[in-house]
């Protein structure tokens, strides 16, 4: 293997964690977004039931989402 193909390979290798680590951000975002939606549909006075078909979750599911929003803004 030649010099130039070997730094070719590490440079998209880095290239690659980047895209991966910007996605990861932005994934982690989007579900927090939506864990604070949840939440906040919940405070209006819905269900976890009514929530879960919001958001195309089960009960329980919805209820989880609920908790970890309030231990977030919690803490």
């Amino acid at each position: 293997m030649t010099e130039y193909r070997k730094v070719r390979i590490v440079l998209s290798m880095s290239k690659a964690k980047k895209v991966g680590a910007t996605f990861n951000s932005a994934y982690r975002i989007a579900a927090k977004k939506r864990r604070h939606a949840a939440y906040r549909f919940w405070k209006k006075g819905k269900t976890f039931e009514e929530v879960g078909v919001e958001f195309g979750v089960s009960k329980q599911r919805a209820s989880i989402l609920v908790r970890k929003a309030m231990s977030e803004l919690d803490g």
